[in-house]
C-alpha cells in the first residue's frame, strides 16, 4: 500500500522539478535556427559584511542589451532588526527611459541570526534601460552585519 502512495508522489515531484528546470533553461534565448544559446549569461556576486551599502552589477556590453532574470539577498542579521530598501536599476520603463524597482529586505535582530532570504525570479527577464547599459542590485547595509550575500543573474543579447 505504501508503494502505491509513494510512486505517484515521486512522479509528481519529478515532473514539478523538471518543469522548474525547463523554465529556467528557457530564460536565456536560443538562436531559432541553430538552436544554440544566443545570449551570453552574466552574473553579479557579493559576499561579505554589509554595514553601509553593497551592490552587484550585471555589466552591459557594447551594442547589446543586458537583461536581469532574478536575484537573491540573504545572510545574517545586524545589531538590531533593520528594514532596508534594496533597488534594481536601471530597468527599461517602456518609454525609452529608465526606472528603479524597489524591494524591502530585513536584516534579522542579532549578528549571528539568519535573515529571511529575499528571492526574486522574474517570469520574463527584464531589459536594462538602454543598449550597453548595466543593471545594478544595491542593498543598503545595517550596523553590525557580518555576512550578506547578493546574487543576480541574467544575460546580454
Amino acid at each position: 500500500m505504501k508503494r502505491l502512495i509513494l510512486v505517484p508522489l515521486f512522479l509528481l515531484l519529478a515532473i514539478s522539478g523538471y518543469a522548474h528546470f525547463a523554465a529556467l533553461a528557457q530564460q536565456v534565448p536560443r538562436d531559432p535556427i541553430a538552436g544554440n544559446v544566443a545570449g551570453n549569461p552574466v552574473t553579479g556576486v557579493f559576499s561579505g559584511a554589509d554595514t553601509s551599502s553593497q551592490a552587484v552589477t550585471l555589466t552591459g556590453a557594447t551594442n547589446k542589451t543586458t537583461y536581469i532574470c532574478g536575484f537573491t539577498i540573504s545572510g545574517l542579521g545586524a545589531t538590531s532588526a533593520t528594514a532596508v530598501v534594496a533597488t534594481v536599476a536601471s530597468l527599461a520603463k517602456g518609454d525609452g527611459t529608465g526606472v528603479t524597482w524597489s524591494y524591502t529586505y530585513v536584516f534579522a535582530s542579532g549578528a549571528t541570526t539568519v535573515s529571511q532570504p529575499l528571492v526574486v525570479q522574474f517570469s520574463m527577464c527584464i531589459p536594462a534601460s538602454a543598449i550597453g547599459a548595466s543593471i545594478t542590485v544595491t542593498v543598503p547595509g545595517a550596523a553590525g552585519n557580518t555576512a550578506t550575500q547578493i546574487n543576480a543573474h541574467g544575460y546580454t543579447l
